[in-house]
């Protein structure tokens, strides 16, 4: 074996680091554009974005609170009225993902009654409208509370 067949030659050697190159350049978009969707849109939407709290509605038992409130991005959106449930030991977050009812109206509008029935069982009546998100049982950590939702849709 030669020496030129044992040493790669300087164009080799070239083209590998150009393949690593492009394989790290291809690594750091990959990265930024994760860390582009985890902070930077996130942190946009709190500045163009904003939620209003309508009303609350603590459980009987005090542990659970029904929140309802707008929330609008703008002249380009229109207002979405959302129900959400939380702890009562934790702050009220328009950006936390715990809806359990949404649809795009002001609640005036809507006629939203909620009424707790006990700890476990919440009735929520609202008007003639077609909400684009109902989740029927939402369960919490909380001494693996369950609580159940009842929707009945009001067409006076």
């Amino acid at each position: 074996m030669t020496e030129e067949q044992s040493n790669p030659t300087k164009k080799t050697t070239k083209k590998c680091n150009c393949f690593l190159i492009i394989i790290i350049i291809f690594l750091l978009l990959v990265i930024g554009l994760l860390l582009f969707e985890r902070w930077f849109i996130p942190v946009a939407s709190r500045m163009m974005c904003g939620g209003e709290l309508f009303a609350e509605y603590p459980s009987p038992n005090g542990k659970i609170i029904a929140s309802v409130y707008e929330f609008n991005c703008g002249v380009t959106t229109s207002f979405t009225t959302y129900i959400s449930l939380r702890p009562s030991e934790r702050d009220w977050d328009p950006y936390k993902e715990d809806s359990v009812f949404s649809t795009e109206s002001y609640p005036d509008w809507l006629d939203l009654r909620i009424t707790w029935l006990d700890d476990n069982n919440l009735e929520v009546r609202y008007k003639d409208t077609q909400p684009e998100h109902l989740n029927y049982t939402t369960s919490y950590g909380l001494n693996d509370t369950i609580i159940h939702i009842d929707y009945i849709q009001d067409c006076n």
